[in-house]
């Protein structure tokens, strides 16, 4: 309810016809779902490596389909995977640094300050939106250490990406340069664990590799 409130707000603000949205204030009611399990869940670093094995580190070509239904000859050849090296990057930098899926989808590379070893929070990407506003002034407004091994990784991404302008997103779709698709983000992580035979858990944390580096 709170949710669908909060829309409406946010709708009436863009037709100014109000400026502030109450539902920003208002305190979400605490539960517990059926069945959940109260503990944290962690990958150790030696999950998480097996996790990443699973993903790979190249565009993927795919093989057609020798015959097509109701046609002769093969399949047209179908889309390169191409999402495997972002994918890693993006798995890595979520478990070294606990960001949320929505931060993580809306960094920009201006975010990144090599020389204090942070990333800055400044935007999120939520529902096929920009937005700079955060939860909270404080969600936008605060930063994350980077380790030296993360910042390893994610100088080695800006080379090899080409969305590597100041504005680009971090984790940019490698051909479109726009945010990636949380739900396919999520769905690959799921089958990667898996494959990995290690706990299935929400999108990652480590409880070590946070202290590597």
């Amino acid at each position: 309810m709170l949710g669908f409130l909060h829309q409406i707000f946010e709708h009436a603000i863009a037709l100014k016809l109000i400026r502030d949205n109450s539902v920003r204030h208002a305190e979400k009611p605490g539960g517990k779902k059926s069945g959940a399990n109260p503990d944290i869940q962690f990958l150790t670093v030696g999950e998480l490596e097996a996790v990443l094995r699973e993903i790979p580190d190249e565009s993927v070509i795919r093989e057609p389909n020798p015959t097509r239904k109701g046609r002769r000859g093969p399949s047209p050849p179908p889309s390169p995977d191409v999402l495997g090296p972002v994918l890693r990057v993006i798995i890595l930098t979520a478990a070294m640094t606990g960001l949320r899926m929505s931060e993580l989808r809306g960094l920009r590379w201006r975010d990144i300050d090599w020389t204090a070893q942070r990333i800055r929070v400044r935007n999120t990407h939520v529902r096929h939106e920009h937005d700079a506003g955060g939860k909270s002034e404080f969600s936008t407004k605060r930063s994350v250490p980077m380790t030296t091994l993360l910042a390893g990784l994610l100088d080695g991404w800006s080379q090899r990406t080409v969305f590597n302008g100041d504005l680009d997103l971090v984790f940019a779709h490698p051909q479109i340069g726009k945010p990636l698709d949380r739900s396919k983000v999520l769905k690959r992580f799921k089958a990667a664990c898996k494959d990995a035979k290690v706990p299935v858990i929400r999108f990652p944390t480590c409880d070590t590799l946070s202290a590597r580096g």
